[in-house]
């Protein structure tokens, strides 16, 4: 897989440079270069950034030019509106990871539906497997 891991990305330059990417400034930037660099990035694992919010990717059209990005982890961040992952939304997402941000918990029983309603051809959630109609449908083609 084309992958891209940006975890814990304030750790990677040791002392150097200070790059937090819950600094919108810095996670605009980082998306820049993906799109430059790496457009055909098929998984990208932002976990553990302390990021609140993804406008930043949503103001310079992320989800318009990383079209083959089919898995993203966004776990253990600081996200509290779970509408944030519209920034995403009409990507092919196959898997998302969401674990340990505010939303989850105070999005309450509606969270698996809302991330349905924005994901639908969604395979994986928080590492568990779903079984919606569409990837049914989409498990059968692919075997075809």
């Amino acid at each position: 897989t084309n992958s891209l891991d940006l975890s814990a990305f304030y750790r990677s330059f040791a002392g150097e440079v200070y790059a937090p990417l819950w600094m919108r400034d810095i996670l605009r930037k980082v998306g820049e270069l993906i799109i430059e660099n790496m457009p055909d990035v098929q998984a990208i694992d932002l976990s553990n950034n302390k990021i609140d919010s993804l406008d930043a990717l949503d103001n310079i059209e992320f989800r318009a030019k990383v079209t083959k990005l089919q898995i993203l982890s966004l776990r253990q961040n600081r996200l509290a509106d779970i509408w944030c992952l519209e920034t995403f939304k009409g990507l092919n997402l196959k898997e998302v990871n969401c674990i340990n941000n505010p939303f989850k918990y105070s999005t309450g029983r509606a969270y698996e539906d809302t991330i349905k309603s924005i994901f639908p051809k969604l395979r994986k959630l928080d590492n568990i497997p779903m079984l919606t109609l569409a990837s049914a449908t989409d498990e059968i083609k692919d075997k075809t």
